[in-house]
């Protein structure tokens, strides 16, 4: 006697099969359709990892100097009041100076590091295409170098470096 229904998933994959090896084919089937519709609905999710919010992070780069390359990490973060950053030149033993003037609009970034004679500023462009690099120019006392940042990470920002005396530390850019 044939137990094979029509249009069961079951009977056609396992049409030679007693009765209740067809019940343990079919639930087989129904557990790999189950399977696969659970994979197809986790791919669709929006993925959980925290999506990077504009310029915002930790960036490491240079500034292309005439025969040297200065280093420069940058912290970029969006508080409630808008923009604010932090930058480092560890070659100059500059540590978590305050950025001013920290604009977004767009890809387009700028800010300034105040207290520091020759006016520094950086004014780049999130690269098309690449969220993970900032280029542009960098500006000080009327001399322009390109610079260069890749995101690291997500913005550590610590505060104003201070010296031993409580004073905002400085630091001189490229004469």
């Amino acid at each position: 006697m044939d137990h094979r229904t029509p249009n069961s998933a079951a009977s056609a994959t396992c049409p030679s099969a007693s009765r209740p090896a067809r019940l343990l084919c079919r639930s087989a089937v129904g557990a790999g359709a189950a399977l696969l519709l659970a994979l197809a609905a986790a791919l669709a999710l929006p993925s959980r990892a925290p999506a990077q919010e504009g310029p915002a992070g930790h960036w490491e780069g240079a500034i292309e100097l005439p025969g040297n390359q200065l280093s420069v990490v940058v912290d970029l973060a969006r508080g409630e009041d808008g923009w604010r950053g932090e930058v480092d030149i560890p070659a100059q033993g500059a540590r978590d100076l305050a950025l001013d003037a920290v604009r977004v609009a767009g890809d387009s970034v700028t800010f300034s590091m105040s207290g520091v004679p020759g006016q520094p500023t950086f004014r780049g462009t999130v690269a098309a295409g690449d969220t993970a690099r900032i280029e542009g120019d960098f500006t000080q006392s009327g001399r322009t170098f390109p610079f260069s940042l890749t995101r690291a990470g997500p913005p550590d920002l610590s505060g104003p470096a201070a010296d031993e005396a409580g004073e905002p530390a400085a630091a001189a850019g490229p004469d």
